[in-house]
C-alpha cells in the first residue's frame, strides 16, 4: 500500500450535492463536511469517475477499486450559482441554484492509498484522463468539475 497526496487545480466548477435542510439561509446545496470544516467527497464519487476515465482511456478497472480516498478535501469552499435549465427547478423567483463549490483556478488537495499493484504512472495516467473527461463533482456528474492534476506524491 502506498499513501499519496494529490493537488489539483479546478477548471470548472466542483459543485456540492446535499440539499440545504436550512432553507432561505445560505446555499441551496451544499458539501458534507467534517469536524475540521473540510468538504467530504464520499469513495463513490472518485470511483465513478476513475471508471469512467479508465474507459476512456481503454486502461483495466481490475485496482481502481481498491484505491481508497480520504473524503476530506483541503481547499476554500466558495458559492456558486448555476443557472436553471427548466422552470421547474426555479426557487422562489430566482432562476438559478445556488451551490457550494470549489471554483476554476482554486486548488484543492486530497489523499489517497494506492494498492501495491497500481503503479503510481498508471494511477496518473487514469486521475488526468478523470480531470479531461469526467470531472469530479458531487452533483451533475459529467457536466461539471473537471481539473488539472498539479501533483501526485
Amino acid at each position: 500500500m502506498r499513501e499519496v497526496t494529490i493537488r489539483i487545480c479546478m477548471l470548472e466548477p466542483c459543485l456540492s450535492g446535499r440539499n440545504n435542510v436550512d432553507e432561505g439561509n445560505g446555499p441551496d446545496f451544499i458539501f458534507d463536511r467534517d469536524s475540521k470544516d473540510r468538504a467530504l467527497i464520499m469513495q463513490t464519487t472518485w470511483i465513478r469517475s476513475l471508471k469512467f476515465a479508465c474507459k476512456a482511456i481503454s486502461v483495466t478497472t481490475k485496482h481502481v477499486n481498491s484505491v481508497w480516498f480520504d473524503p476530506a478535501v483541503v481547499g476554500t469552499i466558495k458559492t456558486y450559482d448555476r443557472l436553471c435549465k427548466d422552470q421547474m427547478a426555479t426557487i422562489g423567483n430566482r432562476r438559478f441554484l445556488r451551490y457550494e463549490a470549489f471554483l476554476p483556478g482554486d486548488v484543492v488537495t486530497v489523499r489517497a492509498v494506492l494498492h501495491d499493484k497500481l503503479w503510481l504512472s498508471t494511477f496518473k495516467k487514469i486521475l488526468k484522463a478523470c480531470g479531461s473527461y469526467a470531472g469530479l463533482s458531487v452533483s451533475c456528474f459529467g457536466d461539471y468539475g473537471r481539473f488539472e492534476v498539479l501533483s501526485v506524491r
